[in-house]
């Protein structure tokens, strides 16, 4: 440069032009090179991402009609229809049920379960963690479907292999049924249309509590709306907020406290009058005077209920699940969960067994 500008070829102000450019391009680059292993990373999300959103479920490409009624094959899966819109009953069954989850092959969750849910009753589910509360819940809406367990020789030993059931109707997997209907015959929109959950942390959406109650039906009024919100002990704090039912609730609900939210997704379980309630862990993560409130209106939910409702409860806490109908103790002993007891709280503590030990347990913390 200094040559350059000697002979003439060349000013100052060019060469430090260049000289500036070639400095800022050098930190450029070299602030660049810093981000390389994280480009490599995003493309490495990205095609993750490009193949999940490729991915297509099986059970909602079956060829239902709508009101849950379908009259073709699905692969091998021969559908049943359906007289009407209306879960009948509302009885659940777990029968000779083998499960597994995908990502956890090895550790079965059931093996050969047999669980019967009578119509119109308080069912509360129990059991140490890990025994498969939730599951039964999970599979009664259809989230899984039973696996196939087959034994392959290794060596001077067994080696258990668990295929996932690829939706054939496979007798060595079990059947989960609602009414005598094996699920994987049902339309899933109906089925699910006949059933409110309500999970320990549910999902609110950066909307408003009117909108984020109506997502619990396709078709809803305002009446209904207002009703639900009754019938969960939500509408008169709404009605005390200075937006009423158009208050927005926040991102995942920031902008209301847990036992607000836990009432709005109750009334959102309840808006399409389920004919089958599901109460996962609904009040484990509040705190007690919030847990007295939405207990206060689960019992409210129960008792005006008068039997026509099917409720299953999952729960550690003991005052959730002591006026329960029926109380079932799950237990895994490392070979897949069974029902190990049923019966009222009354006759399980005069039994002795294994809910009087989680009474004493729960007595005890």
């Amino acid at each position: 440069g200094g040559k350059m500008i000697d002979s003439g070829r060349n000013n100052f102000a060019d060469f430090n032009r260049a000289l500036w450019a070639m400095a800022f391009a050098a930190s450029g680059l070299g602030q660049a090179a810093l981000f390389a292993g994280d480009a490599a990373k995003a493309s490495a999300a990205i095609n993750s991402i490009a193949k999940t959103l490729k991915e297509t479920t099986r059970i909602m490409g079956e060829p239902w009609e709508n009101g849950g009624i379908a009259d073709k094959k699905s692969g091998a899966v021969t559908v049943r229809a359906l007289s009407d819109s209306t879960v009948a009953n509302g009885q659940g069954n777990l029968s000779k049920v083998n499960f597994a989850y995908p990502t956890r092959k090895a550790a079965k969750v059931f093996n050969q379960i047999n669980l019967s849910i009578p119509a119109g009753k308080v069912v509360a589910i129990v059991g140490s963690s890990g025994s498969g509360k939730s599951t039964v819940i999970q599979m009664l809406m259809r989230y899984y479907d039973p696996v196939s367990y087959k034994e392959t020789k290794q060596g001077d030993g067994f080696d258990i292999k668990v295929v996932i059931d690829d939706g054939k109707l496979d007798s060595s997997s079990g059947l989960v049924s609602i009414d005598a209907k094996d699920v994987r015959e049902t339309d899933i929109r109906w089925l699910r249309r006949n059933m409110g959950y309500v999970g320990q942390e549910p999902v609110l959406f950066n909307d408003t509590i009117y909108n984020n109650i109506a997502l619990g039906k396709e078709s809803c009024t305002k009446e209904e709306i207002e009703k639900a919100a009754r019938q969960a002990n939500a509408y008169d704090f709404i009605m005390k907020m200075e937006d009423g039912f158009n208050t927005n609730v926040g991102l995942a609900g920031s902008k209301v406290s847990g036992g607000q939210k836990q009432r709005i997704a109750i009334a959102r379980a309840l808006i399409g009058d389920p004919k089958i309630l599901l109460l996962d862990e609904a009040t484990s993560a509040l705190d007690n005077e919030s847990e007295k409130v939405v207990q206060a209106s689960l019992d409210k939910i129960i008792k005006e209920s008068g039997g026509n409702r099917t409720t299953i409860i999952v729960a550690h806490r003991l005052s959730t699940i002591m006026n329960a109908d029926v109380i079932c103790v799950l237990d895994n002993d490392g070979d897949g969960s069974e029902v190990a007891e049923m019966g009222t709280h009354d006759e399980l503590i005069a039994k002795g067994g294994k809910y009087h030990a989680l009474v004493q347990a729960f007595e005890g913390n």
